[in-house]
């Protein structure tokens, strides 16, 4: 009689009843759906609905500093 010894390995996920109640539950928007809240423009907002403090795409791309100007200046 031959004897062998053999190993098998497997994985098994369990969604705990703790893990459970930590995932949020499904937000309830009653009648209106997100889409709704955004109104007509379907969530892109024109440059009359957009707060004018906030900077523009081109200030921001202004204000960014390169690499190279950034080294430099720490090396100075």
């Amino acid at each position: 009689m031959k004897q062998t010894l053999q190993l098998k390995l497997s994985q098994h996920l369990a969604l705990t009843p703790q893990l459970q109640q930590s995932i949020p539950p499904e937000p309830n928007f009653g009648d209106s759906s997100p889409a709704d809240w955004l109104g007509e423009g379907g969530g892109s907002a024109s440059r009359d609905d957009r707060n004018d403090d906030e900077p523009s795409y081109a200030e921001i791309q202004a204000a960014v500093t390169s690499l190279r100007d950034h080294l430099g200046t720490q090396l100075a």
